[in-house]
């Protein structure tokens, strides 16, 4: 390819010699047909792949610092005693103390525990996690 006068470049496509020279001149005045050659002017068709945008982290901590920086009152997520009483209600409806619970779920006793008792804000995959093994809806708010 060669850049022309008017910052435009000059593509060149071969063809084999049974295309009709002049096929396109009336229909496209800026095709030009030789023999085994079509010449196109113009800006050049071809976009030059930008660089991937670096992935934006959306958990729930990132979104609460993105908030801070930007000076926002951020009002932190909590259990409420509600839905406490909800998890304590599944588990005595189920039989079960909370080291069986959190045998069950594959997490520390302690932690259930404290999640019960209002210490710990469960993560939002461990609280979906006590919510279908109990029955309860218990949620953040």
């Amino acid at each position: 390819m060669e850049n022309d006068d008017e910052g435009g470049w000059t593509k060149v496509v071969s063809k084999k010699k049974t295309v009709p020279k002049n096929e396109n001149a009336s229909i496209n005045p800026t095709v030009v047909q030789d023999w085994d050659r079509v010449v196109i002017h113009g800006k050049p068709t071809h976009t030059i792949k930008k660089a991937a945008a670096p992935r934006v982290n959306f958990t729930p901590d990132a979104v609460k610092m993105q908030k801070l920086d930007a000076g926002e009152i951020v009002k932190p997520k909590i259990l409420s005693i509600e839905s406490r009483q909800e998890l304590i209600k599944g588990r005595v409806a189920k039989g079960l103390n909370q080291e069986k619970v959190a045998q069950a779920l594959a997490i520390p006793a302690n932690l259930y525990k404290d999640i019960e008792n209002g210490k710990t804000i469960p993560q939002y995959n461990i609280l979906n996690k006590i919510n279908s093994f109990l029955g309860t809806h218990a949620k953040l708010t």
